[in-house]
């Protein structure tokens, strides 16, 4: 079972259980699984003359990442936020 399975699967059974504790806080099932999906979407900026679907993305990384960091979701951008140095804003991709 993938660790994204077993969260999801916690969710949906004990949404309210703590599963973790780190220090003072103290995640649910739930919190975990609405963080590691922020976390595990996959931005993705195309050249113009690929075609691709969410489902290709995916299966090109299954096998080459650990399972906990293969993306659940793709969402496809024109581009990626950029700092004044050239380099991708992350703050700006939340």
């Amino acid at each position: 079972m993938l660790v994204s399975e077993f969260l999801e699967d916690g969710a949906g059974q004990f949404p309210e259980k703590v599963c973790l504790i780190d220090g003072r806080r103290r995640l649910t099932y739930l919190d975990l699984e609405e963080q590691s999906n922020r976390l595990a979407n996959a931005l993705v900026v195309l050249k113009p003359a690929f075609r691709l679907i969410e489902q290709d993305i995916i299966r090109q990384v299954v096998g080459r990442l650990e399972g906990f960091t293969v993306p659940r979701s793709v969402e496809f951008k024109k581009a990626l936020p950029k700092s004044f140095h050239g380099k991708v804003a992350k703050r700006d991709l939340r």
